[in-house]
């Protein structure tokens, strides 16, 4: 797990959410099943409880999918460079863009003659 989640309240109030639908649906359910004459509205209940996270997971699947690319390019970005898995545009530099300017002061070191005779 990212050292940066691990402290997260939110992963942890997210995590009781759904565990707590899951298990509430799952109660609900039981309690349809097991009963002489169950209320019809235990089944809807606990269908919805237990269909909760798989509808979060769905929706986030679809936004990270269909809509954040679309939504990059939209914004005059491109497409190609954007990295879904880090959420930020990859570094399309060339390389004479990265290398240092002649006005730094750190002074350029030359290959020494006995790295070179090997």
């Amino acid at each position: 797990m990212d050292q940066r989640r691990r402290g997260d309240p939110r992963i942890y109030i997210v995590t009781l959410l759904f565990l707590s639908c899951i298990l509430s649906g799952g109660v609900l359910l039981g309690l349809y099943l097991h009963q002489h004459d169950p209320n019809p509205l235990f089944l809807q209940a606990g269908m919805f409880f237990v269909c909760v996270p798989w509808l979060f997971w769905l929706l986030a699947y679809v936004y990270s999918c269909l809509l954040k690319p679309c939504a990059v390019s939209v914004s005059k970005k491109s497409v190609t460079s954007f990295d879904p898995e880090k959420g930020d545009e990859k570094n399309n530099k060339n390389v004479s863009e990265n290398a240092m300017p002649a006005s730094d002061p750190v002074a350029e070191v030359e290959p020494s003659e006995k790295a070179n005779s090997h």
